[in-house]
């Protein structure tokens, strides 16, 4: 909704402009073609409107009152404090949508044979998930672990998505507005039933709108690991989590991927970041950086963390963001200007004087001559 309102500010706009044109060149002349042609012109729009005032009714387009997104939200933890099954915190997480591009209430990415995925925060969804984010290589690996999944290649889908920080996959069946109750539009063949048969994938309670698994073997988005993941980590390649237990890895610094810095304790072992390595991020130990290296088969970066401590975890945005943002700042301010200009009325503008001398007095000498008469006086009479 909020979206729209630039168009509706462009509908106002051009509705204005139309009284406005039909006021001046129509009402301001005489009587001629102008006049049949604006009142038809008139009519028209009214007749293209009643149309659509029967369809929007209150305004909601038939659309359902509550959202998937709400509906999946109410269901979903939301919170990366929130505690799991066992009682334990769940940490900073991420949920994959998967299914009907038509359905997903996010902007997808389709992964072929008529099947569309994408990765949200665990975080309830706001404005900022109406953009899909850029196209990056890590599309790439869980599109091959999907594949993996949907071929029963495998039966540990859930460890090899735990790098990801993919805690919950949702399948949505009914948005109310491209599917329906009445009309439901059926999910890719065989994709709720490859999800089912994977040990570590867990189904939830799902009513008809939608089917949640939950990943028991999911990694924190953040999170600490001990000696047998970080050997894991160190493998160029996801299949060396099958047969690990990946239920060590405790989740910490959780606030590091919305506030972009966290600090606490973190035992000997390593520090995981589920995101691709990048220079932005950043990690020192009791103050002494320590250096970032590649992890899971290029998915997850690892900070190495030998003898535990106070880690900090900082992401740096570029400076090429920075100077974007001013730019698009004074791009801004200049087309502020540009709209402030305010013509000032003709009759209100102060009118040039034109000091200029009509008569110099000095080009003419003496100007005596000017006044004498070239008529003789007249002569005197005698009385």
């Amino acid at each position: 909704a909020v979206l729209l309102a630039p168009l509706a500010l462009g509908l106002a706009v051009s509705a204005a402009v139309t009284v406005a044109a039909f006021a001046d060149d129509v009402a301001g002349r005489g009587f001629g073609w102008r006049q049949p042609i604006g009142l038809v012109a008139t009519a028209a729009i009214a007749v293209g409107v009643f149309p659509a005032v029967l369809t929007v009714t209150d305004g909601s387009w038939f659309a359902p009152r509550v959202t998937l997104a709400e509906l999946v939200g109410a269901q979903l933890p939301g919170d990366r404090t929130a505690l799991d099954t066992d009682g334990d915190p769940l940490g900073a997480h991420r949920v994959l949508y998967i299914g009907d591009p038509r359905v997903l209430p996010v902007p997808p990415t389709d992964v072929g044979d008529g099947v569309a995925v994408a990765v949200v925060d665990g975080e309830p969804l706001d404005a900022r998930d109406r953009w899909r984010p850029p196209a990056h290589e890590l599309d790439d690996d869980l599109a091959t672990v999907l594949d993996d999944i949907a071929a029963s290649s495998t039966l540990r889908g859930g460890r090899l998505l735990a790098p990801f920080g993919i805690r919950y996959v949702v399948v949505p069946l009914i948005d109310g507005a491209a599917s329906t109750a009445a009309d439901p539009l059926p999910p890719p063949t065989g994709l709720i039933e490859a999800l089912g048969a994977q040990l570590d994938l867990v189904l939830a309670y799902s009513p008809s709108n939608y089917v949640i698994f939950e990943n028991r073997a999911a990694i924190p988005v953040t999170a600490h690991l001990g000696d047998g993941l970080v050997a894991a980590s160190r493998v160029d390649a996801l299949d060396a989590l099958v047969g690990l237990d990946t239920s060590g890895a405790e989740p910490v610094l959780d606030g590091a991927t919305t506030d972009l810095t966290a600090t606490g304790p973190v035992d000997p072992g390593a520090l995981h970041v589920g995101a691709p390595l990048d220079d932005a991020w950043s990690a020192t130990v009791d103050g002494t950086e320590t250096p970032a290296r590649s992890s899971f088969g290029g998915v997850a970066t690892a900070f190495g963390v030998d003898d535990g401590g106070q880690v900090t975890l900082t992401y740096t945005s570029p400076d090429s963001r920075r100077i974007w943002l001013l730019g698009q700042a004074a791009l801004w301010v200049l087309a502020l200007l540009v709209a402030s200009r305010v013509a000032v009325p003709a009759r209100l503008r102060a009118r040039r004087v034109q000091d200029e001398t009509l008569i110099d007095l000095d080009e003419h000498g003496d100007l005596s001559d000017l006044f004498e008469s070239d008529v003789d006086e007249p002569a005197e009479t005698t009385p």
